[in-house]
């Protein structure tokens, strides 16, 4: 694909204000659980996929599952000026409350209690390496 039509949909999947604080969460917790981020953007679950999808499929981040968590983190192949692009429009947002409301309401996430399943307690999870 064009560099330039990649740079118009990156742009275009970053004018959502839901995807730029998936993306600004992501690039600063490293991988997050859907319900994680769920909790923190506060929308539903199949929202948040869709939102989830468009990101994933501009390969901007990579979902992978671990155990029965499915976490999305920063592409590890994301090109270096996308990534630089990317953190540039970050870096905007230093001063926002929503993104910093965001990173303190991820950092209060606990996967555990959001995703606990069938009254399986953290420790039952832990133990079973589920």
């Amino acid at each position: 694909m064009d560099k330039l039509k990649e740079i118009v949909k990156i742009n275009k999947a970053l004018s959502d204000i839901t995807r730029l604080r998936i993306i600004a969460l992501l690039f600063k917790r490293k991988k997050l659980c859907v319900c994680e981020i769920k909790e923190v953007i506060g929308l539903s679950q199949p929202a948040i996929s869709s939102h989830l999808k468009i990101l994933e499929n501009l390969r901007l981040i990579k979902g992978f599952r671990e155990g029965k968590w499915m976490n999305y983190k920063i592409h590890e192949e994301l090109e270096k000026e996308k990534k630089q692009h990317i953190k540039f429009i970050i870096s905007l947002l230093k001063n926002s409350t929503q993104i910093s409301d965001d990173e303190e309401k991820a950092k209060r996430a606990d996967r555990f209690c959001l995703c606990r399943t069938s009254g399986k307690s953290k420790t039952d999870i832990l133990q079973k390496k589920i």
